[in-house]
């Protein structure tokens, strides 16, 4: 009895190792091939931040310009709602001149590494604060979470990260929300239903970024496979197994290509012979 017990033990702790070796080499692996496309991930990212940058400058542009000329406040409240309106609007488009500014001297960098990842988490906490703002300043008169899906969006839509760094932006978000939405709300039930929202949001939101991340990922990783299949291709049709040479067809591709100059151009060419050391005119 006793050695069936030890068995049985032996047996589970066997199958427990499998197991997690199993997922240690899993995790492993999906570390490095999320290294491999990081890089270009964030060119991606940099290119989308570009783009949204003239959207950001538009809607501040516009926005402020009709609370200060179109909208005509009755009261008090609405009179300082229309000012810190305003006031954020101002603030967002200083933040993305300074992102402009950010983006401009990274791209004259000779490796831009590491601006890039500071242009992705200035533009992150940009978004964040934005959206947040908008929640604050409409809480005396409602509580607005409208602003906050659209950060849930935004951050997971156009920024793409790593599926932890994914999970710890959206938590930290939503605690920020968490907390902000329950300054001027008297209505409990309005509360709860508003915080269950903004949690619905960031699981949707989640998903949403993880999916996209992993569909990137493996169109990279697809794409480059293609590519060491096109210049292994390549390879045996134009060099030698044996020697690694250039062969027959790869000559007459080189001559044709040079004979196609000297007629456009209409100079000499010539073949030199490494073993030889002459010159042959063509």
């Amino acid at each position: 009895m006793k050695n069936q017990n030890m068995n049985f033990t032996k047996k589970i702790i066997g199958f427990v190792c499998e197991k997690w070796l199993m997922i240690k080499h899993y995790a492993t692996e999906e570390e490095r091939l999320n290294k491999l496309v990081e890089t270009e991930i964030s060119e991606r990212n940099i290119q989308k931040i570009k783009l949204l940058q003239f959207t950001a400058i538009l809607i501040n542009s516009v926005l402020i310009f009709s609370f200060a000329y179109l909208f005509d406040p009755v009261t008090v409240m609405a009179e300082k709602w229309r000012n810190g309106v305003i006031l954020v609007h101002l603030v967002s488009a200083i933040a993305v001149a300074l992102i402009t500014v950010l983006l401009i001297i990274n791209s004259k960098k000779e490796n831009p590494a590491l601006g890039t990842r500071i242009i992705e988490n200035s533009f992150i906490v940009y978004v964040v604060s934005f959206g947040f703002a908008i929640i604050f300043v409409d809480l005396p008169r409602t509580a607005n979470i409208v602003p906050f899906l659209i950060v849930c969006v935004v951050i997971g839509a156009f920024v793409l990260k790593k599926p932890i760094f994914i999970v710890i932006q959206y938590l930290v978000s939503y605690v920020i929300f968490f907390n902000i939405i329950g300054i001027n709300e008297k209505d409990a039930m309005a509360l709860i239903t508003n915080r269950v929202n903004g949690f619905v949001f960031v699981i949707i939101g989640t998903f949403m970024a993880i999916i996209l991340w992993q569909s990137e990922r493996n169109n990279i990783l697809q794409k480059r496979k293609i590519n060491e299949q096109q210049q292994k291709l390549e390879s045996a049709a134009y060099y030698d197994d044996l020697t690694g040479l250039i062969n027959r067809r790869k000559w007459i591709e080189f001559l044709n290509d040079e004979f196609e100059r000297m007629k456009r151009y209409k100079h000499k060419s010539s073949i030199l012979s490494r073993i030889s050391s002459k010159s042959i005119e063509i």
